[in-house]
């Protein structure tokens, strides 16, 4: 337990919709805040605006365009000044008493700590509670879009990764493997620091009885109810799961889950295809073997800090699917014999994996 000062930072890009809720709830939250802090990505909504006129406790940084989460959450971690940080979308509106919550449940070599997500368009049922790390390169959400009655909210559990759109992090220690990684823009940026973080020994927490909630999400590439996946969101999952594996697993490990990741990347061409988003695919694929360069010394720096092995971190078990394409016999039908095959394959490929 610690009664650290923290600094709040939300990330802000368009957020006009989403602010009214959020800040009023950062606003309300209790325990020690050293300093409020939103990082904006070049909005053009008004936002920033209404921000200085309506909460003149936050410090605002513009970093002139819109750089990305990543960019943004890795300027909070530069500019704060305190070792915790609370990062939070600009999304996201969290309970008083989440960050003492987190803060409680920090301890010796805790690099972060975060809390049970709620959708807020439906508070009966989580988001998720943290995610472990599937081999084929993937985050494996926790209580997926389970209802909230069935899922005690019992003590702190240590999971492998924490989703950023709320966590509260030691900032030197994210800092120390790097930070968020830019080129991702978005998605698996929060996998690669936590696969870093837990690679060099740090321990991760999901915080169940610390809560938020969690709004509509950022257009474009959040999935829910009723939206479709956009060719976006299609090109930088296919461009961002090559860079992660490039960046954090060791060779003999891509040799050892060469069939798992083979068959979940033609499911992923089949969807592309499905979608209409082949281009897209493709696209993604061309970008990441455009920066295997830089990939690879990034894989180098972990190998240097390095204190747990592939192994030890990766699992077989079931993969994050939505709701929405679980519908149907046939759908479901794929969906059990796909994780089946890839945890029977896993198995056996974790014996000689690096």
């Amino acid at each position: 337990m610690t009664e650290e000062a923290v600094t709040v930072a939300v990330v802000n890009y368009q957020g006009a919709t989403h602010l009214p809720a959020a800040l009023p709830a950062v606003r309300a939250l209790e325990g020690p805040v050293a300093e409020r802090i939103l990082v904006d990505s070049g909005s053009t909504d008004g936002s920033v605006d209404w921000v200085r006129r309506s909460f003149p406790e936050f410090r605002v940084i513009e970093l002139g365009a819109n750089l990305g989460p990543a960019a943004a959450r890795n300027r909070a971690l530069r500019e704060a000044k305190t070792r915790l940080v609370l990062l939070l979308d600009n999304d996201v509106v969290p309970e008083p008493a989440s960050l003492r919550r987190l803060l409680a449940a920090f301890g010796p070599g805790v690099a972060v700590a975060s809390p049970r997500a709620l959708l807020d368009a439906d508070r009966s049922r989580i988001h998720y509670d943290g995610a472990h790390f599937h081999y084929a390169g993937l985050f494996s959400l926790r209580r997926f879009y389970e209802p909230v009655g069935s899922v005690e909210a019992g003590d702190p559990v240590e999971v492998d990764g924490a989703i950023a759109l709320a966590l509260l992090l030691d900032r030197e220690a994210a800092l120390e493997v790097g930070g968020f990684e830019e080129r991702y823009f978005i998605l698996f940026e929060d996998q690669d620091l936590s696969y870093r973080l837990r690679a060099t020994g740090r321990r991760i927490l999901s915080v169940p009885q610390a809560r938020v909630f969690h709004r509509a999400g950022t257009e474009g590439f959040s999935l829910r109810p009723g939206t479709g996946y956009a060719p976006r969101r299609t090109f930088l999952h296919s461009r961002n799961r090559c860079l992660f594996l490039m960046r954090n697993y060791r060779t003999r490990t891509i040799l050892a889950a060469a069939p798992g990741l083979l068959l979940y990347e033609a499911l992923s061409l089949a969807f592309a295809l499905a979608n209409g988003h082949l281009g897209a695919y493709v696209r993604g694929k061309r970008e990441a073997l455009a920066l295997a360069r830089s990939a690879r010394r990034a894989h180098r720096e972990l190998e240097a800090r390095r204190r747990l092995p592939d192994r030890a971190l990766l699992r077989g078990g079931p993969l994050t699917i939505t709701p929405q394409a679980r519908t149907g016999v046939v759908r479901r039908l794929l969906h059990r014999l796909v994780e089946r095959a890839l945890a029977g394959w896993w198995a056996v490929g974790r014996r000689l994996a690096g």
